[in-house]
């Protein structure tokens, strides 16, 4: 446990961070999806994004302390009444549960592409990893982001800077969205709702707002380099799966490898996030931790089932739309208790 606030603030703010960069981010495919589609307008979408992670991070561990939540229930039942709340609790474990699936893809991807296996070794690889990571409870989510972000953010930026440095072509294409406004609205809200539930379940950890608000800050500074990297990047490389690992190819063995390396962690680390947040959901059922996560990683085999961009594109686009709804509840509920303090 972190012994001062300072410590506690630097441990929410990376938790924050692996729940926020996870396979979609770390390989690019959200990135050209939400904001590279849009070219420089996308700039303005990352920053608009950024803001809504600062402050909902920031707020949910304020709010989550205050009210002594433990899971997204609480923040269901806090921000509407019954039945609502209930479809809302229902919507975000769903959401989880899908965000794992996609975790699971992303793994099989990845395999697939480096090692040419079929993506089912991969995804039952890291389904084995993240059970094992979570026998001791919480204890690896925890300790493992302070030793696995820190070099992410390194790796990224590096990967960033080569393409920034080397390349100048800057895209135009469609995106399913629409208005860049619309797109980044929708990218905000699906991360949040892992997110949220994330923070809240570690809330209890000390620390205070600034947790939550300095990893919305470096995820944001993170998301510029990288979709000005990916604007600069070729059509031949953006049309990739995985296109920031395509990208880094191109700067050589090494930085390859360091980025498949870091892909993985960001896959893992989000996957680890999503599946301890379903578990804090889970605390009534009496059963072993260990039984639940089984169950909850066996319940979202269905979800990485395909191919990789269309599971972002389908999964994070429905999701979105929930969470504007929710992000617009919450964002009524940190207002009132914003008025109320000030009167």
């Amino acid at each position: 446990m972190p012994q001062n606030t300072a410590s506690a603030n630097r441990m929410l703010a990376l938790i924050f961070i692996s729940n926020l960069i996870g396979a979609g981010f770390a390989s690019g495919q959200e990135l050209l999806i939400f904001f590279v589609a849009y070219g420089y307008k996308g700039f303005f979408g990352v920053l608009t994004a950024g803001l809504l992670f600062t402050v909902f991070g920031a707020g949910i561990v304020v709010l989550a302390q205050k009210n002594c939540w433990r899971n997204h229930l609480d923040l269901a039942n806090a921000l509407c009444p019954y039945p609502l709340n209930k479809i809302f609790d229902l919507l975000i474990s769903a959401f989880l549960l899908a965000l794992t699936g996609v975790m699971l893809a992303a793994s099989g991807a990845l395999a697939k592409q480096e090692l040419g296996v079929t993506e089912g070794y991969g995804i039952a690889f890291l389904g084995l990893v993240l059970w094992l990571s979570l026998l001791g409870g919480g204890k690896g989510l925890l300790k493992l982001p302070k030793y696995l972000i820190p070099p992410l953010i390194f790796v990224i930026i590096w990967v960033s800077l080569y393409s920034i440095c080397n390349f100048t072509y800057v895209p135009s294409q469609p995106s399913p969205y629409g208005h860049w406004l619309l797109a980044t609205a929708i990218y905000a809200s699906y991360n949040l709702l892992g997110g949220l539930s994330t923070m809240i379940a570690v809330s209890n950890l000390g620390g205070n707002g600034k947790g939550g608000l300095w990893g919305g800050i470096i995820t944001t500074f993170l998301a510029f380099f990288m979709v000005w990297a990916l604007m600069a990047a070729s059509p031949a490389l953006q049309n990739c799966s995985l296109p920031m690992l395509c990208l880094a190819a191109q700067g050589g063995k090494l930085l390859f490898g360091f980025y498949t390396a870091i892909l993985a962690i960001a896959i893992f680390t989000t996957a680890l996030s999503a599946v301890y947040s379903l578990n804090c959901r889970l605390n009534r059922l009496k059963m072993p931790s260990a039984l639940k996560n089984a169950l909850i990683l066996t319940a979202a085999l269905p979800v990485s089932i395909g191919n990789f961009p269309n599971i972002v594109s389908r999964t994070y686009g429905f999701f979105g739309i929930i969470g504007l709804i929710i992000l617009t509840l919450l964002s009524f509920k940190l207002l009132f208790i914003y008025v109320k303090q000030r009167n």
